[in-house]
């Protein structure tokens, strides 16, 4: 049997972070704050500090005063994940708003202040504020990480986690530059490389393979039921248009906003169901009046007269970059449009990591930090444009936990063996002569995650129909080929995207009511939320044989705050739960 420096190139270090984007170098800027001796690696597919989704956005974040916190967790817990909502997180969460902005300041990053310095809340009809944060905000983080020593390796992706007994130890990976093979060894694992979103979506386009590789490795997956995402597009250019959800007309002129969903903050289920009804019905085509300026569109970049001192939400770089994307549509003779038509575009984001309150997954020795574990925080407290807030907060507290960990233990022992069959496994598509490449199985796969039946529609003959289409793209696996490094990448992101998939479909399937507001569960067949029997969350995990296997944790609601309506306690929890 081969050494394991003869396999390939191995690096060591006491903290191997995957990920270069907001999340992993705020939780490198943590740990080493904590630990200043402890050797800090960030491994990142693309070039950190331009990675992961807070160079792509607008920005906004939760801006919560210490009067609002108690307003945001009861506003998530009712309405954002109707009380599925772990409290506390959410208490933790909001109290930790502010916190998190100042750091972002500290380290440079662009946020609006008014004229006696201070951080602005913009105002909103949810009781709570959020503020803006300029999109060169990592590259501030990126500084951070460097002055304290993190080293840093770009165009590697990893693939899979390596275990001594139950503890994550390492991970392999290849670089994408000349497919060098690596070996990473640490004494404590995170991974921070955003949600699956199945190549679908304009702007993030995370491909779930270490989702897939952390539950591969044994963690569990929580929340994964709470996929559906939708956005408002101009059906024209494809392009988003954020903040219209409360000024879409049909052609008679009528607002079908106030008519389906009045004042809501935020696209709804409602309305989309509204939307699709006006058209089968003949009243399109629909369109957004972007000429009203409501208070969503005075938030998001224009005027702000009402506070007098011309600041806005979106910061100089974002608005350089919005310059140029309208620059680039004027040469391709798309114009911006006052009443643009509008449509609905509806994916599948899957991040369904389940983590403790450090971030720490079931696994021992490795973390899920950011929008991989979105959902699997049960925070549940989620407005749009919040991803940065959850980068930073989750890294805040993964970060010195890491540290501690990686101090109490040793280096752990890599299998050469393991190393050895995982290395073959990765590279097999390249000798493969005949067969079809990733994007075959990307077109497939998008086919599923995109369409209604699966997605909004849900129903227990269309979630097992999804399961039986994403098994046959699973069976037909041994068949994908690679033509170079980057393709040999491809096709492990084919294999993480079908495995978030099957967990996101099975637990649909398994969760027999409808829940939630803005990233809803809706199950055609059971339309009624039912706080009797499902204020459960459903944990999938990887059992013997690779059997998904699945569980159901009482939702500790008898500890929390709020409860719902005629909500009983259970005579056998007594007084501790």
């Amino acid at each position: 049997m081969k050494k394991l420096e003869e396999l390939g190139t191995v690096i060591t270090s006491d903290i191997l972070i995957i990920g270069g984007g907001l999340a992993g170098l705020t939780a490198s800027i943590f740990a080493k704050e904590k630990n200043p001796e402890l050797d800090v690696l960030i491994v990142e597919s693309a070039t950190t500090g331009r990675a992961g989704r807070a160079p792509k956005a607008g920005h906004g974040t939760l801006a919560l005063s210490k009067q609002s916190v108690e307003a945001y967790v009861e506003w998530a817990t009712r309405f954002g994940g109707q009380y599925l909502n772990d409290q506390d997180l959410l208490r933790q969460y909001g109290n930790e708003s502010l916190q998190a902005l100042e750091i972002l300041d500290s380290w440079g990053a662009t946020i609006p202040k008014g004229r006696d310095g201070k951080i602005i809340s913009f105002p909103s009809d949810l009781g709570f504020g959020m503020t803006g944060l300029d999109n060169d905000m990592t590259m501030f983080a990126k500084d951070r990480a460097l002055e304290h020593g993190v080293r840093i390796i770009d165009k590697t992706q990893t693939f899979d986690f390596l275990k001594d007994g139950d503890r994550v130890v390492g991970a392999i990976g290849m670089s994408l530059l000349d497919g060098t093979f690596y070996i990473f060894k640490a004494k404590a694992v995170a991974f921070a490389t955003g949600a699956c979103a199945y190549k679908v979506s304009g702007l993030f386009r995370g491909y779930g393979d270490a989702i897939a590789a952390a539950y591969n490795a044994g963690a569990e997956m929580r929340n994964a039921e709470f996929f559906t995402q939708f956005d408002m597009i101009n059906r024209r250019s494809g392009e988003k248009v954020y903040g219209c959800h409360q000024l879409i007309f049909n052609k008679n002129g009528e607002n079908i906003s106030d008519k389906y969903a009045l004042d809501a903050a935020e696209v709804t289920y409602p309305l989309i169901l509204g939307m699709k009804k006006e058209i089968e019905e003949g009243r399109g085509p629909l369109y957004a009046d972007l000429t009203i300026e409501n208070y969503i569109l005075k938030i998001i970049g224009n005027k702000n007269d009402d506070l007098g001192d011309g600041v806005r939400r979106i910061g100089p770089s974002k608005r350089a970059w919005q310059e140029h994307i309208v620059k680039k549509n004027k040469k391709l003779g798309i114009v911006q449009e006052t009443k643009p038509e509008v449509s609905v575009t509806v994916t599948m984001t899957t991040s369904p990591v389940s983590v403790d309150h450090q971030m720490r997954t079931s696994v021992p020795g490795l973390w899920a930090v950011g929008s991989a574990s979105f959902w699997g925080q049960a925070y549940m407290g989620w407005v749009h444009g919040d991803g940065t807030g959850n980068a930073v907060k989750s890294a805040m507290h993964a970060g010195p936990d890491l540290a501690e960990y990686a101090s109490a233990h040793e280096q752990g022992k890599v299998n050469a063996e393991e190393v050895a069959t995982l290395k073959e496994k990765l590279f097999a598509p390249l000798n493969r002569e005949d067969g079809e490449l990733p994007k075959c199985y990307f077109d497939r796969i998008a086919d599923i995650v995109t369409d209604f039946k699966y997605c909004i529609l849900k129903t227990d003959e269309s979630m097992k129909e999804a399961l039986a289409r994403i098994e046959e793209i699973h069976a037909d696996l041994p068949g994908i080929c690679a033509t170079d490094w980057h393709e040999v990448s491809k096709c492990r992101e084919v294999e993480g995207m079908l495995t978030c998939a099957q967990i996101a479909f099975r637990a649909s399937l398994e969760r027999k009511e409808s829940r939630g507001l803005v990233w809803k569960h809706n199950r055609v067949d059971y339309p009624e939320t039912d706080n009797k029997n499902w204020l459960k969350w459903i944990v999938l995990k990887k059992g013997d044989g690779g059997v998904m296997t699945v569980r159901f944790d009482p939702v500790p609601i008898w500890n929390y705050k709020y409860q719902p309506e005629g909500y009983v306690k259970p005579a056998q929890m007594g007084t501790d739960g």
